[in-house]
């Protein structure tokens, strides 16, 4: 399907950055060649008023001249002085076929000939060659001579399809930049969808992995306790009962990151007053703290913590998750530290331990689904997504979730939530 998405991807942005290129490369040839006709014609209106001044001049026109003057720039010339042609021996064109060309543009010229000045050219097709041609009379001190110009477009319609040509060149080197730049922004653009693809199917195929052992401990205490003594039957009734709160707590941790994931993750934001927060939590979990042989001390600044936009029972699920994490690994007898400190804009609640601590490695993965730092650990009440749920509720109040080393050993956890003007 991604491959799919990705040629669809890698056309559509070819074919139009294609059509784009293809409008400006279009356009600037078409600008080049009439910048070419242009520069023909200016230069063909040069040569005719350099022979129009000479004969203006009175000065003697030399056939060998004149023959000369053809070969170098393609021209056809024929003078008539008073009705007399000026013969021109030589040149570059046979004299039959001079003179077909010479009458066929003879017919094109204008009647009455205009005087030089106010002539203007124009183009014909003779033989399957294009010729531009001027026709005037010039005015002679006795008399006047009439001027036919004619000249070979050959060598400027070779430019301008060598011009047409390398504009097709720079359109096709463009054409396949284009779709090597293409292909590499379409890979670019499936990506995320490639990798939140993925992400799903891992997380899918962890989840299912993870709920498929307590609904087997299930099934076997429900089996076991259908032939099973009394006091058989009771035990399995309590065991069945402990998995199905561990596989409810499980659930309710995965409808957590899904809604996440979808951003419909239900919340209730408001003035939350963080010292109240932090004082709940202490009170809820410092009896689980003293069954287990340890301490829990709150530790608040003098002044009141400032207010939190936030919904006080996420707030409230993060820290459990953050205690109870710090629970499990905190060695009998030590304690742990729950903390509320104000700096600047921001509002800390930090969770301390005296416990082995996150390693290095292990920081860049702490808060990933499914992960556990120490795989060997057996606790089958723990799945790896305790951490990862308080991220998304940390980034759900716009804050920050970190772990680092605690001073004197241990882990630390700092939820950062942004103060917030009520």
């Amino acid at each position: 399907m991604l491959a799919a998405l990705r040629r669809r991807l890698w056309l559509l942005m070819a074919c139009l950055t294609g059509a784009v290129l293809a409008a400006a490369l279009f356009a600037a040839c078409r600008m080049a060649q009439g910048q070419q006709r242009q520069a023909g014609s200016a230069a063909f209106l040069q040569l005719c008023g350099q022979l129009a001044q000479q004969i203006e001049s009175g000065a003697a026109l030399h056939s060998g001249q004149l023959a000369r003057f053809e070969a170098q720039h393609a021209l056809v010339i024929r003078i008539t002085d008073n009705g007399f042609p000026v013969s021109i021996l030589g040149g570059w064109l046979e004299p039959r076929e001079k003179a077909a060309l010479l009458a066929q543009a003879e017919g094109q010229a204008p009647a009455p000939l205009p005087l030089f000045g106010a002539a203007q050219p124009w183009q014909f097709e003779w033989n399957g060659q294009n010729y531009r041609a001027l026709a005037a009379r010039i005015p002679m001190a006795r008399g006047a001579c009439e001027l036919l110009l004619l000249q070979d477009l050959a060598a400027e319609q070779k430019a301008l399809r060598w011009t047409a040509l390398t504009f097709f060149a720079l359109f096709l080197g463009g054409l396949f930049m284009l779709c090597v730049v293409s292909r590499m922004l379409a890979g670019l653009a499936v990506r995320p969808t490639a990798k939140s693809i993925q992400r799903q199917a891992d997380f899918v195929a962890a989840a299912g992995h993870e709920l498929r052992s307590p609904v087997a401990a299930v099934r076997a205490n429900l089996e076991v306790m259908a032939g099973a003594s009394p006091p058989e039957a009771a035990r399995c009734r309590a065991a069945a009962l402990a998995e199905t709160k561990r596989l409810g707590r499980l659930v309710e941790d995965l409808l957590v990151l899904a809604g996440a994931d979808a951003a419909r993750l239900r919340w209730a934001p408001g003035p939350v007053d963080a010292d109240s927060v932090l004082i709940e939590a202490c009170e809820r979990f410092r009896p689980l703290a003293q069954q287990q042989g340890l301490g829990l001390e709150l530790q608040l600044p003098e002044a009141p913590l400032p207010p939190v936009r936030g919904d006080a029972e996420r707030l409230q699920q993060i820290l459990a998750i953050l205690l109870e994490n710090a629970l499990r690994y905190a060695p009998p007898g030590s304690s742990i530290g729950l903390l509320g400190e104000a700096a600047g804009r921001w509002v800390r609640f930090s969770v301390q331990d005296h416990g082995p601590g996150v390693p290095p490695e292990a920081r860049a993965h702490i808060f990933e689904r499914f992960y556990q730092a120490d795989p060997s650990r057996t606790d089958t009440g723990h799945y790896g997504l305790g951490l990862s749920v308080a991220a998304e509720l940390a980034a759900l109040h716009q804050g920050r979730l970190t772990a680092a080393d605690a001073p004197g050993g241990g882990a630390l956890f700092t939820l950062e939530l942004p103060v917030k003007d009520f």
